[in-house]
């Protein structure tokens, strides 16, 4: 793999399934924005329409939030935040555009989660990566640098 970056190109088209959200001062880490978390925001059933072609995650994390008036991002710092997505959504819930993203960050045994945060009855939402994400991502790093591979 000679990708400087480690970045890997991520293809999405999404069509939607789940869930619904929460709410309190600071909210449970969820994997996935339920029904518990939609009750509690209402402001997630805001409709998202979105396209990115191979748009950073962090960047369309923000251009949705500018969109939506709801907060939801993943810190800058973290190398995942410079995954290049393609992304094409009409008209769902932000909480189902989250999902899927969540959806197509993870694998099994290495998920990602959606952390909540209440400040005066507004919340904002931050998309992480699990110790078990960091490790995979870790060995995938090191398998792509030997010789060979």
């Amino acid at each position: 793999m000679n990708n400087p970056r480690g970045l890997f190109f991520l293809s999405l088209v999404l069509a939607v399934l789940c869930g619904r959200r929460a709410y309190g001062q600071t909210l449970p880490i969820q994997q996935i924005m339920d029904a518990k978390m939609r009750a509690l925001d209402t402001r997630l059933e805001t409709s998202v329409t979105f396209d990115a072609d191979r748009m950073y995650l962090g960047e369309a994390l923000e251009k949705v939030s500018a969109q939506t008036g709801v907060s939801v991002s993943i810190p800058a710092e973290d190398l995942a935040s410079g995954i290049p997505i393609t992304c094409h959504v009409k008209n769902i819930p932000l909480a189902d555009f989250m999902n899927s993203i969540w959806s197509l960050v993870g694998f099994p045994n290495a998920t990602w989660q959606i952390t909540a945060t209440a400040q005066k009855n507004t919340h904002s939402y931050q998309l992480l990566p699990t110790a078990s994400s960091r490790a995979l991502a870790d060995r995938l790093r090191g398998e792509s640098r030997r010789p060979g591979s």
